[in-house]
């Protein structure tokens, strides 16, 4: 990452995006009963993965653990709270981790060809090659 122009600070980053990831996958919920609804808790034998994640996030964990099992409207009037079920919280659970990774990706990507300037067309290149296949970028270093 050193070649590619990377800063030792957003090297970390990079590597702290990559580590909180791992731990929100490590995330399971439970069901249960929250005020005589079907909702999720966070399961007791995952806090400290959610707990690792908010740490290398710099978020606090009880906003996290509301986030992902909580479902919050807010109206002209009032703001309403409920649960999610099971299977909602882990679809948060892995639409949050995807964005997140998509970003992260996208950053990368951005930061490598701005750190390798080509001039004109070569007939070498460099692809990066994702988990969806081969990628066309505008600028390809």
């Amino acid at each position: 990452m050193g070649l590619a122009g990377f800063t030792d600070d957003e090297r970390l980053g990079v590597y702290r995006v990559l580590s909180g990831l791992l731990h929100l996958g490590d995330v399971e919920f439970d069901s249960a009963d929250i005020n005589k609804a079907e909702g999720s808790v966070v399961s007791p034998s995952a806090s400290d993965f959610l707990d690792k994640f908010c740490k290398l996030f710099d978020i606090d964990e009880d906003t996290a653990r509301n986030a992902l099992t909580k479902r919050t409207v807010t109206t002209s009037r009032d703001v309403i709270v409920t649960p999610v079920k099971r299977a909602e919280a882990t679809f948060a659970r892995d639409t949050l981790a995807k964005q997140v990774y998509s970003r992260l990706f996208d950053y990368v990507v951005k930061r490598i060809n701005a750190g390798m300037p080509v001039e004109g067309v070569g007939k070498h290149f460099i692809g990066i090659l994702d988990i969806s296949g081969f990628e066309y970028f505008d600028n390809n270093g």
